[in-house]
């Protein structure tokens, strides 16, 4: 018997499969946020500069600066940023979730308009879904779906922030986790 032929017990294959898990980190300062994507530019720069000439003593002292003032500024945005980590809640869970939250007529109408009057296929309420994803796929910062929920809920958030989280949410349960490896 050749060892692809050995059966595998299915305890030791479902122990090796981890759920998918995505991450976003949200800064709780806009300024210390601006000041880190400033100095990622300005390392960046660096760096092109430093590349294209790399004998150049300017360039080699502008792009050592532009790193050390890189990792000052992470440092700072570490410190002033919360992660957000979230797990794929399997895909029976998922479904459920969506059938507690289905689009509204409303909405299905205004999708439609917003897509040449084709129906883009979407069955979720835009309104609940999000946060009830969110909550539920929370592992970090350790907190209760409960308190994510009732977190969300308030003013602290905008837009955009509330956007960041569901992408990571919702990516950690619909995002492939296969890997293309060539011939096996």
């Amino acid at each position: 018997m050749s060892k692809s032929d050995a059966k595998v017990p299915l305890d030791h294959l479902r122990s090796m499969k981890k759920p998918v898990t995505k991450s976003v980190r949200i800064s709780t300062d806009q300024e210390v946020a601006e000041r880190y994507q400033k100095a990622r530019s300005d390392c960046d720069l660096a760096k092109m500069a430093y590349e294209s000439n790399p004998r150049s003593e300017k360039n080699i002292s502008a792009y050592s600066e532009a790193k050390s003032s890189l990792e000052e500024a992470e440092d700072e945005l570490r410190e002033n940023s919360i992660l957000f980590r979230f797990r794929s809640v399997g895909r029976r869970k998922y479904d459920e979730l969506i059938k507690a939250h289905p689009i509204t007529d409303e909405q299905r109408e205004e999708a439609k308009a917003q897509n040449d009057g084709e129906d883009p296929g979407i069955e979720w309420n835009f309104e609940t879904f999000p946060d009830a994803l969110i909550s539920e796929c929370i592992v970090e910062p350790n907190i209760s779906p409960a308190e994510m929920m009732e977190w969300l809920q308030t003013d602290d958030w905008n837009t955009a922030e509330q956007q960041a989280l569901f992408q990571a949410a919702f990516q950690a349960n619909t995002m492939r986790s296969v890997v293309e490896m060539g011939k096996g």
